[in-house]
């Protein structure tokens, strides 16, 4: 199958990838997440959040029962964190490499972190830290 054809295929969409990085967020924070927590926390509706725990449910990457917390299974864990890494990795590789302004290449990187590969991701950060070590020596 063509490429650009596999492109819905990925784990999660763009906001998904957003929720669970709330909740993850929420859980260090505060200790817990709730939906109310979650919908402020992204700027959003307490019901657009409940939507978006369903859906996340039926993928197994969140447990919630209604008035409850919300907890992220295994899968949603390494989820969120390969999705902030990626995200980390894209922010560093964009702005200290390719020059871009940090808050163009944080918020390119926050739109695409999602869809990019672990293995590219451990090689963007190879390169990466290669290239700074180089101007560093050069320096």
């Amino acid at each position: 199958m063509d490429v650009w054809k596999r492109f819905g295929e990925k784990e999660v969409s763009h906001s998904m990838a957003h929720y669970l990085q709330a909740v993850a967020a929420l859980k260090i924070e505060k200790g817990h997440a709730r939906v109310g927590d979650i919908a402020e926390h992204l700027g959003v509706s307490k019901s657009g959040v409940t939507s978006m725990m369903r859906a996340l449910q039926s993928r197994e990457l969140v447990t919630h029962e209604k008035y409850g917390c919300v907890e992220l299974t295994l899968a949603g864990q390494r989820l969120a964190q390969r999705t902030e890494s990626s995200r980390r990795v894209l922010t560093m590789f964009l702005s200290d490499i390719l020059g871009v302004p940090e808050n163009i290449a944080s918020e390119d990187a926050c739109m695409i972190a999602h869809l990019v590969s672990p293995e590219v991701s451990i090689e963007l950060l190879r390169l990466t830290s290669f290239m700074r070590s180089q101007h560093a020596a050069a320096v």
